[in-house]
């Protein structure tokens, strides 16, 4: 009931369904949602069956993969979440964009909303097909065999369309904020450059406008960790997503993480945090020294 295989056969009707030309947008979203999710669960499922049981308690879900009693599995945002605990490669930008797909799906069977008629094939069928792509590559599936090279060309079209439109968005920020910034006497360009903090990130992310550095919002948890030593020190070394920019001095902001790309900025930002013993022992890297 809940083998890898199992999961997968299903995704691959299902991802056959969505790719019949004749189907209007809102059933294609409806099997789309499904091969998406039947996918997620196979990774999952094949990394061990338990990890996708709603239960807490190990335990009971060790039980309830071993059992043919239909039981409860995880909701695809968890199981997205726990996903990417197991596969970093997916990323976590390209598991919020799934997850923003599948709150469409939510709201499409739960509420009297018809989210992807309303949002549009156009914004939503670039982000699953994506996510499809990407975890049919971590199952080691030549090309695409869940959607049809028509609909992946159809995705591709829109994809390139949401970029030229995102490219003209961005330049028209920078035009409108370098405008206003070139108005302000030099005097109070200086004065609002020494106002800014420095950053608390080893990267100096740079506005495009003025050259300040900018201020980042970025995830609440990191992307990775890793413990490494440093000139005699011991640092954790943490990644994090940059969700978010804005420049004090002359306002520039951009508020779509997909815009970062247009200006040249990057999408994550590092931080090292010195460790001292407590930290280690908890970590588990320390040394054990034996009586001198």
């Amino acid at each position: 009931m809940w083998t890898s295989d199992e999961f997968i056969g299903k995704a691959m009707i299902y991802g056959q369904k969505a790719s019949d030309i004749n189907i209007d947008e809102t059933t294609r979203g409806l099997f789309l949602s499904i091969t998406l999710e039947m996918l997620a669960k196979g990774l999952l499922a094949r990394a061990h069956p338990s990890f996708i049981a709603a239960p807490k308690d190990i335990v009971e879900a060790l039980k309830a993969a071993a059992s043919d009693k239909p039981t409860n599995t995880l909701q695809m945002g968890q199981v997205l979440d726990r996903l990417a605990l197991i596969h970093p490669e997916l990323r976590h930008r390209l598991v919020d964009d799934l997850k923003q797909f599948i709150n469409e799906r939510n709201a499409e069977i739960h509420s009297s909303r018809s989210s992807f008629e309303s949002l549009g094939e156009k914004r939503w069928l670039p982000l699953v097909v994506n996510g499809i792509a990407h975890m049919a590559d971590l199952l080691e599936k030549p090309g695409n065999p869940f959607l049809s090279k028509e609909l992946i060309s159809r995705s591709g079209d829109f994809q390139n369309q949401n970029a030229k439109e995102r490219e003209e968005r961005v330049t028209q920020v920078i035009n409108t904020v370098r405008g206003q910034w070139n108005r302000i006497p030099e005097d109070e360009k200086q004065a609002l450059r020494a106002g800014v903090l420095p950053s608390e990130y080893n990267e100096q992310v740079v506005c495009p406008v003025c050259g300040s550095n900018l201020t980042l919002s970025v995830g609440l948890e990191p992307v990775s960790q890793e413990v490494l030593r440093r000139e005699g020190e011991w640092d954790r070394l943490s990644v994090f997503e940059i969700n978010r920019v804005r420049c004090k001095p002359c306002g520039f902001a951009l508020n779509d993480p997909h815009e970062l790309a247009v200006v040249g900025l990057p999408d994550e930002v590092t931080t090292y945090q010195t460790l001292d013993w407590d930290d280690l022992y908890d970590e588990g890297y320390y040394e054990e020294y034996g009586d001198e």
